[in-house]
């Protein structure tokens, strides 16, 4: 099978690379479909998140991953090399392996996180818009939905289960405490706003002031949780108002800076402030970390929290695994024929072809055939091409199964061609 994946992630790339990549990909459509028209992939989809930057494509027959390699170099103004230092290719059934998983949540920072299928889901949109997914990303990722779904019904994955989101206003109350008495300001308004907005109002968050670039969307969600909607502009002047300050919002612009912040701590008289940054790239200046009393956290720094959930979950994640291995071998098979079924079926379509040119001969050197006659000789050849060509064919499905490309095509080759001498 032609399909690769090639990507970064938390484990395999500092969130200083990874907000430079994310911060050339913003377009995605555009990306997707550049790589498309220039032939380095025939299908293509972009997972985007604040853990992980990966393509899902399937190959062109004149590329290789080296090539995207050196195209995301280029589109990223990253050195190549440093770029290949921390991604990783997967092809074939390990690409089909690392797609049921990343769904799945098993990749995940946190495992058993259930925002990545609404971000699969997005991804496969964006695609959907671009027109760059095509019939075998499009059943991937289906079934990919699939395995998810019957792994949260049999297993206790997602039990107890914490998201980024959630696991930054754990950490908060871990510097804090109790959220009573206590005021936030979230920028940001998408799916994890609405994770992050919820927890914070459950673990007893007294005030929250919600902002976003789009102002309706931020009316929407404060409407939604009895909140106080801003715009994004006049997020300084409330900064000095709240205890907790989280970012969960694209763009890849500072929108708190060391300025900004000094200015406001002037006027709130120095008290805790805990930042947690969701964002990739990051919009609150890093360099906030080394003011006093101030506790600047961004997504790598939720590793701890993901690593307690972790073993939690481990006997669920080995149950689990079993089921993407179990779904991977019974797909795989029938992807693998369905990829090449077309090529299989020409052996039937050239070998009717001749029947039917041999049918004619004896029609035409036999004149005086009834219509029943024609009708029995035509049904007795049909049976006798279908038993010739039985055993070949279940033996270039078993090629197509095992990923024997070299005896499918000689043996399709051999099925297909032409011997003028015998015609």
């Amino acid at each position: 099978m032609s399909l690769f994946v090639i990507g970064l992630n938390f484990r395999t790339a500092p969130i200083s690379l990874r907000e430079r990549v994310a911060n050339h990909l913003q377009d995605v459509q555009a990306l997707i479909t550049k790589i498309v028209s220039t032939n380095l992939a025939t299908e293509a989809v972009l997972l985007s998140t604040c853990n992980r930057i990966e393509f899902y494509l399937v190959k062109s027959s004149q590329a290789d991953p080296v090539d995207i390699v050196n195209f995301l170099s280029v589109y990223s103004d990253i050195p190549q090399q440093k770029l290949q230092n921390c991604l990783y290719i997967h092809t074939a059934k390990d690409a089909l392996r690392h797609i049921f998983r990343v769904i799945s949540s098993l990749d995940s920072m946190i495992v058993g996180e259930n925002q990545i299928v609404s971000q699969v889901r997005t991804a496969s949109r964006v695609a959907q818009q671009a027109k760059t997914i095509g019939s075998m990303l499009r059943r991937i990722i289906d079934k990919g939905f699939q395995v998810s779904k019957r792994i949260r019904t049999e297993t206790d994955i997602s039990k107890e289960k914490v998201s980024i989101g959630s696991a930054g206003v754990l950490l908060a109350t871990q510097v804090l405490g109790d959220l009573h008495e206590r005021s936030a300001l979230l920028i940001g308004a998408g799916e994890h706003g609405k994770v992050i907005a919820k927890n914070l109002f459950s673990n007893g968050l007294s005030e929250l002031i919600i902002a976003n670039r789009t102002f309706e969307h931020a009316v929407a969600l404060a409407q939604h949780f009895g909140a106080s909607a801003i715009p994004l502009t006049d997020i300084n002047r409330y900064l000095d108002r709240v205890d907790i300050i989280l970012t969960s919002i694209g763009g890849g612009e500072i929108v708190i800076s060391q300025n900004d912040l000094m200015r406001s701590r002037s006027n709130k008289g120095y008290r805790t402030l805990v930042m947690i940054d969701l964002s990739i790239p990051r919009v609150i200046e890093s360099n906030l970390q080394y003011i006093d009393d101030v506790f600047l956290f961004d997504v790598d720094d939720l590793m701890q929290i993901a690593d307690q959930g972790r073993q939690k979950r481990k006997k669920s994640a080995k149950q689990a695994e079993a089921i993407v291995d179990e779904e991977i071998d019974k797909f795989w098979d029938v992807m693998q024929v369905k990829q090449r079924s077309n090529e299989i079926g020409n052996i039937f379509r050239h070998a009717d072809s001749i029947r039917n040119g041999e049918l004619e001969k004896t029609f035409s050197a036999m004149p005086h055939l009834t219509l029943a006659d024609k009708q029995l000789i035509e049904s007795m050849t049909k049976a006798v091409v279908k038993k010739i060509l039985h055993n070949p064919i279940s033996q270039a499905k078993q090629c197509a199964k095992t990923n024997q490309e070299e005896n499918l095509n000689f043996l399709l080759k051999a099925m297909l061609s032409t011997d003028s001498k015998n015609e």
